[in-house]
C-alpha cells in the first residue's frame, strides 16, 4: 500500500492496523518514498516455511563434506593455527 505523507497522518491508526495484518505501507512525499511501516514479527506462511525447508534440504544434497566430518574439519583448522576465516593467528 502506498500513501502520501499528507494523507498518512489522519489515517495513522488504520495504517498501523494494516501493518499489523502483514501489509507493508509505503509513505511518500512528492512521489518519493520516505518511510515504510511493516510488521515487526511477520509470521511466515506455511507454504513459505515448507519452501525454505525444501531449499535447505536441496542445498545439503548438493554440498557435502566428502569423507570428513564437521568436527574433523573444525579440529584441523584449530591445529593449523588459523581462525575460522582462514586468517593466520599472529603471536
Amino acid at each position: 500500500m502506498i500513501i502520501r505523507d499528507v494523507d498518512a497522518q489522519p489515517e495513522l491508526f488504520r495504517l498501523l492496523d494494516a501493518a499489523t495484518n502483514g501489509i507493508e505501507v509505503t509513505i511518500t512525499r512528492d512521489g518519493t518514498p520516505i518511510a515504510r511501516l511493516l510488521p515487526i514479527n511477520r509470521p511466515a506462511s506455511l507454504e513459505r516455511r515448507k519452501t525454505a525447508v525444501e531449499n535447505l534440504r536441496n542445498l545439503s544434497k548438493r554440498n557435502s563434506l566428502g569423507d570428513s566430518s564437521l568436527q574433523a574439519l573444525r579440529d584441523e583448522g584449530r591445529h593449523r593455527g588459523s581462525t575460522s576465516f582462514g586468517v593466520p593467528i599472529v603471536k
